[in-house]
């Protein structure tokens, strides 16, 4: 089934990078000179091909159609809204890995993170989510000693290229954040768990930068002055979503923001140095101010 998963999203994403439409021809060649899904470089049967149409809404939520007219273009007609943005991370994902595959022949120039494996582990968590399955980890907590919990396995989020669990203890009726590269094994359980009513990951860390949604936080108005050529950073890949543009000069902008002011927050805003200034809420204010302080009080 994996292996139909990814030719599933592989076809999507040759209709998607083609806004005019793409005919089953142009879909073929494709195909054929794709070397990591097709090694023998083989057509797409047109049975196999209605197959895969058909899958598809199903198994990713997107309906591919075709025009009733010639060239016969397929094109997206649906891209579902219940997990979009989901569906154009693994697009996204997917396209990059396909694209490093096709050439390898120069993939010592093409230079990526490392990021920490947490494949089976993942697959492990999302089968237990799956199934409302609570899962026994153990878990080596950095600077402290191996430990193991039963614990119902609620969401995973990926964040500066780590995975992170999110679960809840029954015995501590309380919320926790596991890095996934810090877990050691994962068992799932026959025990079920159910979801507090009305639950949603996104709504938890709607205000939030990171992996922690800090309940005692209030939510604030959150203003930054950003300078220079962090500006273009900014206005490409905002901050957070709830990013706005509140007002421009000639070398600065002033974005507006609604978040808690938590210490992912402070540890990010950290990274801008004299380029970020927070003009508000005076409490984030004095907290970055105190932070830059004593890493200056270090190399002093």
């Amino acid at each position: 089934m994996q292996g139909l998963f990814r030719k599933y999203l592989w076809l999507v994403c040759q209709v998607k990078e083609a806004p005019k439409g793409i005919t089953f021809e142009e879909i073929n060649r494709r195909w054929r000179r794709n070397t990591n899904l097709n090694p023998s470089g083989e057509d797409i049967a047109k049975r196999t091909f209605r197959n895969w149409l058909a899958a598809i809404p199903d198994e990713l939520g997107v309906t591919i159609e075709c025009e009733r007219k010639a060239p016969f273009n397929y094109y997206i007609a649906d891209f579902g809204v219940n997990n979009v943005s989901m569906l154009k991370w693994s697009l996204e994902v997917f396209s990059v890995g396909n694209m490093v595959y096709e050439n390898k022949a120069i993939q010592d120039r093409i230079l990526m993170d490392n990021i920490p494996s947490a494949n089976e582990t993942l697959s492990d968590i999302c089968r237990a989510m799956r199934n409302g399955h609570k899962i026994l980890l153990r878990h080596h907590r950095f600077g402290s000693e191996e430990t193991q919990y039963v614990v119902c396995p609620y969401a995973v989020k990926i964040y500066q290229n780590r995975w992170y669990l999110i679960a809840h203890s029954e015995e501590k009726n309380k919320e926790y954040t596991y890095g996934l590269d810090r877990i050691i094994s994962v068992k799932e359980l026959d025990e079920l768990f159910f979801l507090p009513e009305n639950y949603s990951a996104n709504e938890k860390f709607r205000y939030c930068i990171g992996v922690y949604s800090d309940e005692e936080y209030p939510i604030d108005i959150v203003r930054l002055k950003v300078k220079g050529y962090l500006t273009d950073y900014f206005d490409t890949l905002p901050l957070h979503q709830s990013q706005k543009e509140e007002s421009r000069g000639d070398d600065y902008v002033i974005y507006r923001y609604s978040l808690k002011t938590n210490k992912e927050l402070i540890n990010r805003l950290m990274t801008y140095g004299s380029a970020c200034e927070v003009l508000e809420p005076e409490g984030l204010r004095i907290a970055l101010k105190a932070a830059h302080r004593q890493a200056w009080e270090m190399y002093d």
